[in-house]
């Protein structure tokens, strides 16, 4: 429960901040309202723990979300599942200092870069997969990682990319827009656009649309059944 309670929603968006400007690759802001129900899990779930290194290329591809495209897992058992870049995390690619989000002690107790936002790790190149520039796609050496030798990690427009420990299946984006207390130094993660556009937010008029949809789908009808099927 303390881990899912440090993290919060940004309430402010970072668009036309210094900030911003600096960033390299399009973020998509969600609204704080914004939350995915969590599903059985029968096999691997997006909030699976990073226990050991690559045996092969991972594969990054574009997803279609009510915020428009982002980038998910392509290929293999966390397919589909969403994935993160910290703002912070552009000192490292501007000046070499430490990754924000790394094994450093925090009050969870529990590493960053391995189970709170599992990197996205690869063997070899990443590839990329339908709606993603190929040309944005690189790799960085991880040598803090628990437990691992040096591996690589998937970078988008040089920033390193992650998945979240409050995902299960594939296509939720619990992470979306959250201010990270525990990392080093704190940031907000974003959903990563597949083009290098500004930072954009998502509009009032689709956010309420979205409420008013989940309100209209939880209500049961006369028989006592939910509305969807």
């Amino acid at each position: 429960m303390l881990m899912k309670t440090l993290f919060r929603r940004r309430r402010s968006l970072l668009a036309g901040s210094a900030l911003a400007v600096m960033l390299t690759v399009g973020l998509v802001a969600v609204a704080p309202e914004f939350s995915s129900p969590a599903s059985a899990q029968t096999g691997p779930s997006c909030a699976d723990p990073v226990t050991s290194a690559p045996t092969g290329p991972a594969t990054v591809s574009a997803a279609l979300t009510p915020y428009g495209k982002v980038l998910v897992v392509g290929s293999g058992d966390y397919a589909g599942c969403s994935l993160y870049l910290l703002t912070s995390d552009q000192l490292h690619a501007l000046t070499g200092a430490p990754f924000a989000c790394s094994d450093n002690s925090n009050a969870t107790g529990s590493p960053c870069d391995t189970v709170l936002w599992p990197a996205l790790l690869t063997k070899g190149a990443p590839i990329a997969g339908r709606g993603v520039n190929p040309t944005l796609l690189g790799t960085v050496t991880r040598t803090d990682l628990p437990g691992l030798r040096p591996v690589q990690q998937v970078t988008y427009a040089g920033l390193p990319l992650y998945r979240f420990f409050q995902d299960e299946t594939p296509g939720e984006t619990e992470g979306a827009s959250l201010f990270d207390p525990v990392t080093s130094p704190t940031g907000i993660w974003y959903l990563v656009q597949p083009s290098r556009g500004p930072a954009r937010t998502w509009s009032s008029a689709a956010a309420a649309r979205d409420r008013a949809g989940r309100r209209h789908r939880a209500r049961p009808d006369r028989a006592g059944r939910d509305d969807e099927p």
